[in-house]
């Protein structure tokens, strides 16, 4: 890397910069910003390559952050701090709390052939990049957007908006088609098999699955399904000794005997997690070059002969791989190691962010084309990714799941309810699989039934906890999960509540009636073990929720409490405890709160409306216990025509018990 630039002029601070920009910076403020945002600017280097890494000093009015920042080649973690030399090396997001209430935004962006991430110097904040394409940088490169707002979660929304309308390089989630599969309940063939899967394993899971009356209706057949030989790729056709009959027959039982409505394929980036084998039937044809291992490779890199598709012909690569994909049944593909391309390449003769442009381009586009989009990105939370992210709209949201690492339950939780802020305004977060059966899996469900992402499962065959699934999904596998991704509360925002005993809490809505995750995710790496957390929680955690009085159906105790936005009140959870809370707002002294047999049983509200000044409509996805909050007795209750009775529960409650049939609607009909 170059000479540190120094820091500009004071004329430059006439946009309020949190920092002093560096004299090679030109800074832009930007046009067309979003109420969500005070302020905002880009920096731009006339000179990319050259003007980097650029010092940026102290932050301004810095009371506390939290950065997002790279810990391997493929994923991101939440750090904690209150200066700027506590900032750790490639921060990818740097939201922090401001002295006067409202909060700051750094975006490094990757443009012109680089990408770019801050660090904590003694110094200060430091603006860096692997400059490593000159070939792309025809003009100023804009690297760092710097936006101020009053909403913490608006503004890192709005700023990632902004850059992809500056950068056309990729298209925020709201703007991309959410795919079909996360809508239903699945299951991975991952921890059930690991590599050693076959036809006969993933067709027992699936009897299993039926035996038990929880069927998913999406498969994703992972990692060893392939024609691998070592860690190459060798055909685009299912390993003839564990497929024998091939993969279209694999898919075509799977759909016409279990049911599955969405069959997905697994597959690294690179073909293989070493690459394509160039002598195989899968790397003839298409342009094949060894790698051989560059500098910039980290420690733990295994010293192995890799081999690449060129990028000229990745493209073809792929439409040729979908195509037989396709042919063979497959709706969806998962993608793996995508974060480790840089490990394949030269940087001097193939440039990784250029590189990982062209391959996202093919691959995206493979996808668009054969499988409308329909993909999961895996171990890929690397800038050149997410800003090249223009079709995909999935991606997976932290470090895997691991079933026996004690230490590892409470963080990935923690990890993914942090890594939103940041990664869903690019993409629905994906917070993995996890399997039924084991000890914390209460705790995990809980947290995948609120995060707004896909809902599966890799649970080995006949060992399903059945009665737990069901409370994540409908009768027919339909995935009862919120809309949108799930955020921390804004009390928890700047905390570490895995590293220190603190009560940690998620929010997350069903259309304007909130949902809200008390979860103890506390781990003591001295004890090896968790301790009790205690702390207080209110309906005002839940974010833009309306109303001003409201009901608060709590899951596990059963417990109802009415509120206003200014009552909280004490909860205490035991190590990998948990409590899920609905808060639903009262309308003319009635609160729908959802079906108490789910875990997000508010999820199951497909309407309320009031089609008379009397009586009240509900429309729910299928039937079941659907929880009330009444202080008017109705004079009637009817599903189909037929009077339902309501009971009132210890809690609180009333329990309208409606028929266990698809689409069910109650009307509750008042004294006028």
């Amino acid at each position: 890397m170059s000479t540190l630039a120094a820091p500009a002029p004071s004329s430059l601070r006439a946009f309020d910069l949190p920092f002093s920009p560096p004299a090679s910076a030109r800074v832009e403020p930007a046009s067309g910003a979003s109420p969500a945002l005070r302020r905002a600017c880009f920096l731009s280097f006339p000179a990319p390559g050259t003007a980097l890494p650029a010092r940026l000093g102290a932050v301004a009015g810095l009371l506390r952050f939290v950065a997002t920042a790279r810990i391997n080649p493929w994923s991101l973690a939440p750090h904690f701090g209150t200066s700027a030399p506590s900032v750790p090396d490639e921060t990818v997001m740097l939201l922090w709390q401001r002295s006067d209430g409202g909060y700051g935004l750094l975006l490094p962006l990757v443009h012109g052939g680089q990408r770019a991430w801050l660090a904590g110097t003694p110094e200060g904040l430091e603006l860096r990049s692997m400059a490593w394409d000159r070939a792309a940088a025809t003009g100023p490169a804009t690297l760092l957007l710097s936006a101020e707002g009053d909403d913490p979660f608006a503004l890192v929304e709005a700023a990632v908006a902004l850059a992809a309308a500056r950068l056309r390089s990729f298209r925020p989630r709201t703007q991309k088609r959410t795919p079909e599969w996360i809508d239903w309940f699945g299951w991975c063939t991952w921890d059930a098999f690991y590599q050693e899967v076959n036809t006969e394993g993933v067709l027992a899971g699936l009897q299993k699955a039926r035996d038990g009356g929880v069927e998913p209706r999406f498969l994703i057949l992972d990692d060893g399904w392939q024609d691998t030989d070592g860690k190459m790729l060798r055909g685009f056709g299912a390993h003839p000794g564990k497929f024998p009959a091939g993969l279209a027959e694999l898919v075509a039982r799977a759909k016409s005997e279990f049911g599955i409505r969405l069959f997905g394929a697994w597959h690294a980036f690179e073909g293989y997690w070493y690459g394509v084998d160039p002598q195989s039937p899968a790397g003839r044809g298409y342009r094949v070059f060894d790698v051989t291992q560059s500098a910039h490779n980290r420690p733990t890199d295994e010293p192995a002969r890799r081999a690449l598709i060129h990028p000229d012909d990745i493209a073809r690569f792929y439409h040729d791989y979908y195509r037989e994909l396709r042919a063979a049944g497959v709706d969806f593909v998962k993608v793996d190691n995508q974060g480790s391309l840089d490990h394949f390449l030269n940087a001097e003769t193939t440039p990784p962010t250029a590189t990982m442009q062209r391959y996202q381009e093919a691959f995206q586009g493979a996808a668009a084309h054969h499988f409308r989009g329909e993909t999961l990105h895996c171990l890929s939370q690397v800038g050149d990714v997410l800003f090249h992210l223009d079709s995909g709209n999935v991606m997976r949201n932290s470090e895997d799941y691991f079933p026996k690492r004690p230490a590892t339950q409470g963080q990935h939780v923690f990890r993914n309810a942090l890594n939103n802020v940041f990664m869903a305004p690019f993409c629905v977060p994906d917070w993995d699989m996890f399997q039924s059966c084991q000890p914390p899996a209460p705790f995990h469900a809980a947290a995948r039934a609120i995060c707004g992402g896909p809902l599966y499962i890799s649970d080995k065959p006949g060992e399903q906890n059945f009665d737990l699934l069901r409370k994540l999904i409908t009768r027919e596998g339909r995935a009862l999960r919120c809309p949108q991704p799930a955020l921390p509360t804004r009390d928890c925002l700047f905390d570490d509540a895995y590293g220190q005993p603190r009560l940690f809490k998620i929010q997350n809505r069903n259309g304007d009636t909130g949902v809200l995750g008390l979860f103890n995710c506390h781990w003591d790496e001295q004890t090896k073990g968790g301790k009790p957390v205690s702390g207080r929680y209110s309906a005002a955690d839940v974010d833009q929720l309306p109303g001003e009085r409201f009901a608060l159906l709590h899951h596990r105790s059963g417990a109802l409490r009415v509120a206003s936005r200014a009552d909280s009140f004490d909860v205490s959870l035991p190590p990998l405890g948990w409590e899920l809370v609905t808060v639903a707002p009262i309308e003319q002294g009635v609160a729908v709160l959802g079906l108490t047999d789910k875990l997000n049983g508010s999820a199951a509200i497909v309407s309320r409306r009031w089609i008379t000044p009397t009586q009240l409509e509900i429309t729910l996805l299928e039937g079941g216990p659907l929880a009330l909050h009444l202080e008017r007795e109705p004079v009637s209750a009817t599903c189909s025509g037929a009077s339902i009775t309501l009971t009132r529960t210890e809690g609180g409650a009333h329990i309208a018990a409606l028929p266990a049939a698809p689409t069910t609607t109650l009307v509750l009909s008042f004294p006028s």
